[in-house]
C-alpha cells in the first residue's frame, strides 16, 4: 500500500515541477479612436506594442481618401478591406507593411468595413484584431485579442512545491530500501 502512495505523489510532485496548464484568458480589448477620412493626416498606431505597428493614412487625392496599412510588427490580413469583425486568425494569411483603400475619393467605403490584422506585442507574442469604419471609411475603432500571461509567483511556487515532493519521495525510498 506505501507503494501506490509512492507512486502517485512521484506523479503529483511531476505534476506540480511540470506547472499545470494555466487558464490562460485571453482578453478582447477595443479601442475607440475616432479618425475621420477627410482629416488629412498620416496617423501612426500603436497596438499592444509601445512602437506604431499600423497606420491611418487620410490623404487629399482628387477628394478626400483614407487608407489603412501595417508597419513595424503589423500585419494585415490577405483579405484586405473584406475581413471580419473577428479576433480568430485568419487562414489566408497576413501581409507585412501592406495598405488598403478604405474610403474612395467621395468618402465612400470600400469593402465590408473590417480589416483584419495580426501583431507581435513587445512580448514577441502574436495577436489578432480587426479595425473597424464606418460608412465613409472613418477609423472608428479596433479590437484585439491578448492573452494572459501566467503569474510568475504562481508559478514558482508550483515549481518549489513540486521540487519539495520530489525529494520527499526520494527520500523515503531510500528509507525503504535501507
Amino acid at each position: 500500500m506505501s507503494r501506490t502512495i509512492e507512486t502517485s505523489g512521484a506523479a503529483l510532485a511531476a505534476l506540480c515541477i511540470a506547472g499545470m496548464p494555466s487558464q490562460a484568458n485571453a482578453t478582447v480589448v477595443t479601442v475607440n479612436d475616432f479618425l475621420a477620412y477627410n482629416s488629412g493626416t498620416d496617423t501612426p498606431l500603436s497596438i499592444d506594442s509601445s512602437t506604431a505597428n499600423f497606420f491611418y493614412n487620410s490623404y487629399f487625392f482628387y477628394g478626400q481618401k483614407a487608407d489603412f496599412g501595417s508597419t513595424g510588427s503589423g500585419l494585415t490580413a490577405n483579405n484586405g478591406v473584406n475581413g471580419s469583425a473577428t479576433t480568430d486568425p485568419y487562414v489566408g494569411g497576413y501581409t507585412p507593411y501592406s495598405s488598403y483603400t478604405v474610403s474612395n475619393d467621395s468618402g465612400t467605403l470600400q469593402g465590408t468595413g473590417y480589416i483584419q490584422f495580426s501583431l507581435f506585442n513587445d512580448h514577441g507574442d502574436q495577436e489578432y484584431g480587426y479595425a473597424s469604419f464606418d460608412s465613409a471609411g472613418d477609423l472608428l475603432s479596433y479590437t484585439y485579442e491578448t492573452a494572459a500571461a501566467t503569474p510568475l509567483p504562481a508559478a514558482w511556487a508550483m515549481f518549489v512545491g513540486g521540487t519539495a515532493m520530489l525529494g520527499l519521495v526520494a527520500r523515503r525510498r531510500r528509507k525503504a530500501a535501507a
